[in-house]
């Protein structure tokens, strides 16, 4: 007798099943199952990856879905106050429905789709209305002990749950089962009673009972897997005895034997279930009578009667003659003999595109590029393979002319292997957004959505989820964690072959290995749903006759299926991504107008500028896109680019692979080295890049030109090449050989050169988008070149949630001799601005003052006569007290926005609120139309502050960094230069310098090799020693206990990680949390350009002062009239350290004698009363 199952969970019944979905295919085919269903909880989210992989295994797909159905309507979403939160966590009572043909699979879309947009609470749900209007061409199975039935009858009694029946019989007639499950233990008294129950109302109400066995795991050995899962989604742990269970271990993949077994008494249950597969018959139609594929895109409006083909004809060819208008008016004109060959090129692209019918996905494209360009939204120069046509360049839809740049068509739009194009277009990221709105618009929003995402348990986060499940503390689990190697990708498997400590951590503690064994189980599994950040569906229609739609956390419209399962249906995908980059090159263009009253385009940017390759070659890249970081900056440096191609270049060169071939490419590129072509014919595709292949589609112009490749095919090559499938490669290269031989060329050197260009297809870059993404690089270095503050204050104000980029960019504008300045009500903006050469920190970056605020001051401010505050009183009188409140005021002071009134912020901090006071009253006064003194010409009340201490240096910094995350108008450390260099090996940015040589490293590898080193040694390292400050302290308990933390310190050059072990943590940890300065000593690792100290000693700064036998104060760097003052400083802090009074006279130092010998106190109170009279501590000397 036939069986098949009809109610299976797959891992996307999220957290509550086990099973994969090639493994129920492969299941169902192996037990010779003819179909099998699948019927995930709520959602459809696997239904197509799951019709493609039983159609592999020849098993039918029964497309399924197990709904939740809300108690009453289910708009209605109220909590029952006697209802427990496990019972609300579960969900309702649930009903399964299965497709019976393409209008039931519509019918199932939009069931769940009603689910998650109009009934979702806490579970999506539908309701009886609902299942009305969408009953057709379904199949509804009752469900089991949490179905709508079963459910009724254990809350509410047998004659409530034959009204259910009878109602549902009546929605669905003979296509509604009473499904009959044997999973609970056998003769439990809740399976009779259920059992009864079932054979009694088939009888009443002559409804055809099936059998099913609820599947949630594949095999009897996977329930624990499954009990994790479920753990894992509430929060429990496995020893926990509340936690929710199936109830026995019976919700397996059962085989066709076991099932007939279990219901030998009921044969008709299991003959039913071939009779519904039978009447199950979903057949997606992906491609049309003539074989090609079957697109689900909207028809693009044309203009004048044109078909789409003649539409992008036109757009096309009329785009080409503007390009070349353009090109002329920047000096780079397209030769009248060479246009021909342009068109050429644009005929050959249209025709391919017209054959492939992708007519109307460049139109739609081109349209939503040129609306954003048409609105000032920045839109990128292009991205990956797109970049290489010129139907895209013409439509605008592209910003590089691919034929000067050697990029192809085929890297894009294969005509020898069918495939959708697909454009990724960067947008500014301010405003992507209201391009996915046009669209939206345009197209209708029940036609555009974004596209689901799964989060999965990869190898570490199943680890750290499973241990949890366990009752494991987080140190006993991190300890494992961190022993998996870091490499990408890498799965617990593979961590187990690669790294023997793990296996040796299993054989020592039981808890770990049952930790591994669980995690292996569960590793892969899909733990929760999310939005992909860019992929947006526009579809001819309503998308839900395709798909069932999922609701975003911000109700947004989302495709239930993933990328790759929606465009197998023929729904396509189009990318828009945000590109902070654009957003900065834009902005800085805006202030270069504002402050310059120059009108700069991006377009106009010339890219082969020379101040652009001077200004990388000296390696000045911070901020440029693709070239910060140390590794690129120092390998720009060597190289020293002097034009477009040769930063295209970098930009794939330095990545894993090939990065081996920029010694090479250096030396070539310098003359070092001769540039050397296995056959002189290769020349004209390797010359740009010296010699050495760099790009795919070098690999493609080498096959053509040598071989007799058309692109096309040449692109096969390249893709089977990175495949790297044998019998595939061996073909390739036959017809490599025979087409070189046909053309004369050495059949040995031949051989060598395909062996080169397979050797290569490892990690051969895209040119297409390395050079659409260098004219970004480009459009980066040039303005950072010709107009540098508003670069950097465009590049500060993308960045200002970053404090740790904020201060570097901030230490690079300075270093180029650029004042940035704290906020200023007067001259700051929400943002970043500029004034001249003078940066002002944005009032929107000071924490506590919020956009309202900003806008309140900067409306006050627009409305005095010179758009200035020209007092405090004009500011408080002026402002709109209800934006700007007291917490506001009080951030902005800290941080220096009222510096320049003839207060300084101790005093205003102290008195503000009589301004406040002052100036509310006087607008209560408005309000109820009384007039003041001063309004009939009478003498305003004029306001004094106490004449206050002003902050001391650390107090003023401490606040400031406090609002605005960093020190900006000094930093405590500033003084102390000099001072520690007496004991530091060197300041944090030269670390670098100070790591093992490679000749040292390596004799440490060989000891490795050797043996004579053990894996539980701990690595040599330099020893290092530096001064700052500590900005990050995060404590943590190892798995024996014992405390440890991690650190960062930070100096007046950058920032270095501190790893502080237990042993050094127990003597010096309670240093980590003093805001003084700090000497650090311990083991240096530089790990990617990166520092990081294993700490062995920390000392207070001014604890190794205390200890200095002599200091030298330099007279000559102050004035006659400062002595006194200094004078007074020693009397108040006499101490043990000898004072030494020096001044330089015709070059040489000589030492003065004070008739009464000083002795002084050194400490951090010294040097603060020190900085606070004299602004400075450089005539100090150890």
């Amino acid at each position: 007798m036939s069986f098949s199952h009809l109610h299976v969970h797959s891992e996307y019944s999220l957290l509550e099943a086990s099973c994969r979905v090639k493994a129920i295919a492969k299941k169902a085919a192996e037990y010779q199952q003819p179909a099998v269903a699948l019927t995930d909880y709520g959602n459809m989210f696997g239904a197509i990856e799951f019709y493609f992989a039983c159609q592999e295994k020849n098993v039918k797909p029964l497309i399924g879905l197990e709904a939740y159905i809300a108690p009453n309507s289910r708009l209605d979403k109220k909590q029952d106050p006697n209802q427990k939160y496990s019972e609300i966590a579960l969900g309702p009572q649930r009903l399964v429905f299965l497709a019976q043909n393409l209008e039931g699979y519509q019918n199932l879309c939009k069931l769940s789709t009603v689910g998650y947009q109009e009934g979702f609470y806490w579970k999506p749900r539908i309701d009886y209305d609902v299942l009305k209007e969408n009953s057709s061409n379904l199949i509804c199975l009752s469900g089991t002990q949490r179905g709508e039935v079963i459910g009724t009858l254990l809350k509410e009694g047998p004659e409530a749950a034959l009204n259910k029946v009878r109602k549902l019989k009546e929605i669905f007639d003979d296509r509604f089962y009473l499904e009959l499950s044997r999973t609970l233990p056998q003769g439990s008294d809740l399976q009779k009673q259920i059992n009864s129950f079932i054979l009694e109302a088939s009888k009443i109400c002559s409804v055809p009972i099936v059998a099913s066995n609820d599947v949630h795991y594949i095999t009897q050995d996977d329930q624990i897997a499954q009990e994790v899962l479920v753990c894992i989604g509430s929060n429990k742990t496995l020893a926990d005895e509340s936690r929710y269970k199936l109830g026995s271990s019976d919700f397996y993949f059962k085989s066709t034997e076991s099932m007939t077994k279990l219901f030998s008494d009921l044969p008709e249950a299991i003959s039913n279930t071939q009779v519904i597969s039978d009447r199950c018959n979903v057949k997606f139609k992906l491609k049309d009578e003539a074989g090609k594929a079957i697109y689900h895109l909207p028809s693009f409006p044309t203009s004048e009667g044109r078909t789409v083909k003649e539409e992008i004809l036109h757009h096309a060819t009329e785009g080409l003659k503007v390009r070349f208008e353009e090109l002329k008016a920047v000096d780079q004109e397209v030769p009248e003999e060479k246009q021909p060959e342009y068109f050429a090129r644009l005929n050959f692209e249209l025709s391919i595109i017209d054959r492939m019918g992708f007519n109307g996905y460049f139109l739609i494209v081109m349209d939503f590029i040129n609306w954003a360009k048409n609105r000032d939204i920045p839109v990128g120069p292009g991205r990956g393979s797109g970049a290489g046509s010129l139907v895209a360049y013409s439509l605008r839809i592209t910003d590089l002319d691919p034929i000067p740049n050697f990029l192809l068509f085929e890297r894009f739009l294969n005509p020898e292997r069918v495939s959708m194009p697909d454009f990724d277009i960067d947008f500014c990221q301010d405003r992507r957004q209201e391009v996915i709105q046009y669209v939206t618009e345009k197209y209708g929003a029940a036609s555009v959505s974004q596209i689901i995402t799964y989060g999965k348990l990869q190898t570490r986060a199943a680890l750290k989820d499973v241990g949890r499940v366990l009752g494991m503390t987080f140190a006993e689990v991190d300890v494992v964690s961190k022993l998996i190697p870091d490499k990408l990708g890498i799965n617990l498997t593979d961590s187990l072959a690669a790294e023997p400590r793990i296996r040796e951590a299993m054989e020592m503690n039981p808890t770990v290995q049952t930790l591994v064994e669980l995690a292996l189980r569960v590793e892969g599994l899909v733990r929760h749903a999310g939005i992909h950040a860019a992929g947006v569906i526009i579809a001819d229609g309503s998308l839900v006759k395709h798909a069932p739609m999922y609701r975003g956390a911000d109700d947004e419209n989302v495709v239930q299926y993933d990328m790759k399962h929606a465009e197998k249906i023929g729904l396509i995908k189009f990318d828009f991504l945000g590109l902070k980059t654009l957003t900065h090159i834009h902005h800085a263009l805006k202030l270069v107008k504002q402050n310059r009253g120059l009108d700069v385009l991006e377009k106009n940017i010339p890219i082969n500028d020379s101040k652009i390759y001077e200004l990388l070659s000296r390696g000045d890249t911070a901020g440029v896109f693709q070239f910060e970081g140390e590794g690129i900056t120092d390998a720009t440096r060597r190289i020293k680019p002097t034009s477009f191609a040769d930063i295209t270049a970098i930009t794939s060169l330095y990545r894993p692979g090939p990065m081996a071939n920029i010694p090479e490419f250096t030396k070539r590129k310098h003359g070092e080295a001769p540039v050397e072509y296995l056959l002189p014919e290769t020349k004209q595709v390797l010359e740009e890049t010296y010699g050495i292949m760099v790009y795919q589609e070098q690999v493609m112009g080498i096959a053509s030109i040598i071989a007799g490749y058309s692109l096309g095919e040449a692109d096969m090559l390249r893709r089977a090449m990175g495949k790297k499938i044998k019998e595939e490669m061996e073909q390739h290269r036959q017809r490599f050989l025979k087409g070189a031989a046909e053309r004369g060329h050495d059949k040995q050197k031949s051989d060598e050169l395909f062996e080169l260009m397979y050797k290569f297809a490892d990690y051969g870059f895209n040119k297409s988008h390395a050079a659409a993404y260098s004219v970004i690089t480009a459009q980066t270095a040039w303005v950072k070149h010709y107009y540098p503050a508003e670069f950097f204050a465009a590049l500060l104000s993308t960045e200002v949630g970053d404090t740790d980029k904020v201060v570097k960019y901030v230490k690079d504008a300075q270093k180029r001799g650029l004042e940035v300045k704290a906020p200023h009500v007067n001259f700051s903006d929400y943002l970043f601005s500029v004034k001249g050469e003078i940066i002002y920190f944005g009032l929107g970056g000071i924490k506590g003052v919020g956009s309202a605020a900003v806008e309140a001051i900067i409306e006050a401010r627009d409305r005095q006569p010179n758009k200035l505050f020209a007092s405090l009183d004009d500011f408080f009188e002026n402002v709109d007290l209800r934006r700007v409140n007291k917490k506001v005021i009080e951030c902005m002071i800290k941080a220096g926005a009222f510096d320049g009134f003839g207060l300084h912020r101790a005093q205003l901090f102290a008195g503000y609120s009589k301004y406040l006071d002052y100036a509310v009253g006087a607008q209560k006064d408005k309000d109820v139309g009384q007039v003041s003194l001063f309004d009939m010409g009478g003498e305003k009340q004029s306001i004094v502050l106490e004449d206050l201490r002003q902050w001391s240096r650390t107090q003023s910094l401490s606040y400031e960094k406090e609002v605005l995350g960093f020190y900006l108008s000094d930093h405590p450390l500033r003084g102390f230069e000099k001072l520690a260099k007496v004991w530091t090996t060197c300041e944090i940015v030269d670390l670098h310098k100070h790591d093992m040589s490679p000749e040292e490293k390596a004799a440490e590898a060989a000891k490795k090799e050797s043996g004579k080193w053990n894996r539980f040694q701990k690595d040599a390292k330099k020893r290092v020693i530096v001064a700052g400050l500590i900005i990050e302290n995060r404590e943590m308990i190892t798995k024996k206990g014992t405390r440890m933390a991690f650190a960062k310190l930070e100096d007046l050059t950058g920032t270095a990680e501190l790893v502080i072990f237990p042993d050094t943590f127990e003597k010096c940890g309670s240093y980590l949390k003093d805001e003084r300065p700090l000497l650090i000593g311990g083991g240096l690792e530089i790990n990617e350009g990166a520092a990081k100290i294993i700490v062995d000693n920390i000392a207070p700064f001014d604890d190794i002062m205390k200890k200095t036998k002599r200091v030298s104060f330099r007279l000559d760097k102050l004035e006659t009239s400062d002595f006194e003052k200094l004078d007074t400083i020693f009397d108040a802090f006499q101490g043990e350290t000898n004072v030494r009074l020096v001044l330089s006279l015709n070059e040489k130092i000589v030492e003065m004698q004070p008739e009464a010998p000083k002795r002084i106190q050194i400490s951090d109170a010294f040097f603060e009363e020190v900085h606070q009279v004299f602004g400075r501590t450089d005539f100090i000397e150890i």
